[in-house]
């Protein structure tokens, strides 16, 4: 069963046993539009839980693992409850779920975990390459013991689902967390993952470049390896299209503001880019350059 069938199993299961603890018997899960934002409509059903996909509740009730009501077609809307066999399989995923921290392994939090990743990924980039080598790292540095390396792996997949980290993973039937993990590979940040500093408007961004914008030349990094402006400007351009959390817009803005900085008319440029295109353009060449 896959992570994110897993999760919606175990999140419905959960409110369904906060509800009867409060004395009700089972109810109908819905999941619908309401005021133009889609939502599960159930007492117990936590908002930061996040919203199950119609795909995912449309698998789980093909695997009999959820009732779902006759669906109106063309609508994503679905009525649904755990069957017999899901709430039994829930409580076990439940149970999994917690079971490190019964035994004492800890799970650290997503914040938590977050600023130790960026850490990793300039100290041991390797551990990023391959994901196993994360377990042993996190321990040696203190993030977790022995027994939490189920717990920093749920958390990393979390972090993975809210679009913080991406990486490649396979889908193994009854696997855990720590399994799945390791046998990922190619962890990475997103964008996402380095927020602004300060709360608030994005500061305008000064991308100055003085001379012949196709045969400058770059000091990157170190100051002793060089290249053209124009290979930068060709990396930063296809590196935009990779950005799996940056709306279309933004990309298009950011791929139009390298164009005009590579194009062949431009012989002297020292121009100001503001908005989220200039500050995605400026992270990205800074990094580049070695300056970010």
């Amino acid at each position: 069963m896959e992570h994110e069938h897993r999760e919606a199993l175990r999140r419905i299961y959960q409110a369904e046993e906060l509800w009867r603890k409060d004395g009700h018997e089972p109810i109908v899960f819905h999941l619908m539009r309401d005021g133009g934002e889609t939502i599960i409509d159930h007492p117990c059903w936590d908002r930061s839980w996040g919203v199950i996909s119609a795909q995912t509740v449309d698998d789980l009730g093909d695997a009999g693992l959820l009732r779902v009501e006759p669906v109106v077609p063309g609508t994503t809307n679905r009525s649904f409850a755990l069957t017999a066999q899901g709430r039994l399989e829930a409580a076990a995923i439940a149970e999994q779920a917690v079971a490190p921290a019964a035994i004492g392994g800890r799970a650290p939090a997503p914040t938590e975990v977050l600023e130790w990743l960026k850490a990793v990924s300039d100290a041991a980039p390797e551990c990023l390459e391959r994901p196993e080598l994360l377990f042993e790292r996190a321990i040696k540095d203190g993030l977790i013991d022995e027994t939490g390396r189920e717990a920093l792996a749920n958390r990393l997949f979390g972090l993975e689902e809210d679009g913080y980290v991406r990486g490649e993973f396979i889908s193994v039937q009854q696997a855990n967390g720590q399994q799945r993990l390791a046998m990922g590979r190619n962890l990475q940040l997103t964008m996402k993952a380095y927020p602004a500093r300060e709360p608030g408007p994005a500061p305008a961004v000064n991308v100055a470049i003085y001379g012949s914008v196709v045969n400058s030349q770059v000091a990157l990094g170190d100051i002793t390896t060089y290249n053209t402006l124009v290979e930068v400007l060709d990396r930063a351009y296809e590196e935009i299209g990779t950005l799996a959390d940056v709306d279309e817009d933004t990309k298009e803005e950011a791929r139009c503001l390298i164009d005009r900085l590579r194009g062949r008319s431009v012989q002297a440029v020292a121009g100001v880019a503001t908005g989220a295109a200039g500050v995605l353009v400026a992270q990205i060449l800074a990094r580049l350059v070695g300056l970010g």
